[in-house]
């Protein structure tokens, strides 16, 4: 099942509108493009990475280092 599919089903059990979820991934499955051609928000969750550089080069997605940074994202 291709993850677009897996997204919009995930809403779809929610009884939630595509539109008005955030996706929260690492970008690693290329899950965050599926997101948003699903219709959804997405953000890149980089608190698990060794890599801590608070740098978003490379990444079009908005990059949280703290998983309490959805907070303020849903605000």
């Amino acid at each position: 099942m291709k993850i677009i599919n897996k997204i919009l089903f995930s809403s779809l059990l929610l009884n939630v509108k595509p539109e008005d979820c955030l996706f929260v991934g690492d970008g690693g499955s290329n899950e965050l493009p599926g997101a948003v051609n699903a219709g959804m928000k997405a953000v890149q969750a980089k608190w698990f990475s060794l890599d801590k550089n608070k740098n978003n080069a490379g990444s079009h997605f908005k990059q949280i280092y703290e998983p309490l940074e959805i907070i303020n994202i849903l605000k």
